[in-house]
C-alpha cells in the first residue's frame, strides 16, 4: 500500500530520449527510505557532541579549563635554537631554545607588525623579529627595540607594555 506524501519526500526524474521526447517518473519515498538515507548506519541518529566539553579553542569553556594545567608538547631534545611550529589546544604556537638554553614558547605573530616569528633570529637571550628586529625573551617580553628612538629604548616602562601574548 503506497505512503501519503506526508511520508517522504517527492523524488523526480527526467529523462531525454531524443531532441523531442522527455519522460518524467515522480513517486513518493516511503519512511523508511527517508531514514535509512540519512547517512548513518541502519537509520541511527547522527552523533552529537557537547561543544562547551568538547571544543579546547581560545575563550572555549573546555579550552579554559584545560589551559590552567601543564601540557608536554615536545620532547626537550627536540627544542633547538631553530623555531619550529607546534598546535596545542587549537593555537598555533613557535617554540624555540634560546642561547642560554631556555626554552621558548611564544605566539607566532609579532605584536609590533604582526611578522611572523618563525622567521625571527634566535640570539642569547631570545628571538628577535625579522621586521623590525624586536627582541623578546622566552616569556614574550619585549627587551629591545632597535627602531624606536633611545629614550624610549631605554626606558623599561615603555618596553613593559609591549609583550607576545
Amino acid at each position: 500500500m503506497p505512503c501519503a506524501p506526508r511520508c517522504g519526500q517527492i523524488l523526480a526524474e527526467i529523462r531525454s530520449a531524443g531532441s523531442r521526447v522527455l519522460f518524467l517518473r515522480v513517486r513518493i519515498r516511503s519512511e523508511e527510505e527517508t531514514n535509512l538515507e540519512t547517512g548513518t548506519a541502519y537509520g541511527r541518529p547522527r552523533p552529537s557532541y557537547d561543544a562547551t566539553l568538547v571544543e579546547v579553542g581560545p575563550g572555549t569553556p573546555g579550552g579554559e579549563m584545560l589551559r590552567r594545567y601543564w601540557h608536554p608538547v615536545a620532547v626537550s631534545a627536540e627544542v633547538t635554537s631553530r623555531p619550529r611550529t607546534i598546535r596545542v589546544l587549537a593555537e598555533d604556537l613557535i617554540l624555540f631554545r634560546d642561547g642560554e638554553g631556555r626554552p621558548g614558547l611564544l605566539y607566532p605573530r609579532c605584536c609590533h607588525r604582526g611578522t611572523t616569528l618563525y622567521y625571527g633570529k634566535v640570539e642569547a637571550s631570545g628571538i628577535r623579529c625579522c621586521y623590525h628586529g624586536w627582541l623578546f625573551n622566552v616569556e614574550g617580553h619585549c627587551l629591545d627595540m632597535p627602531c624606536e628612538p633611545p629614550e624610549k629604548n631605554q626606558s623599561e616602562r615603555y618596553r613593559e607594555t609591549f609583550r607576545q601574548p
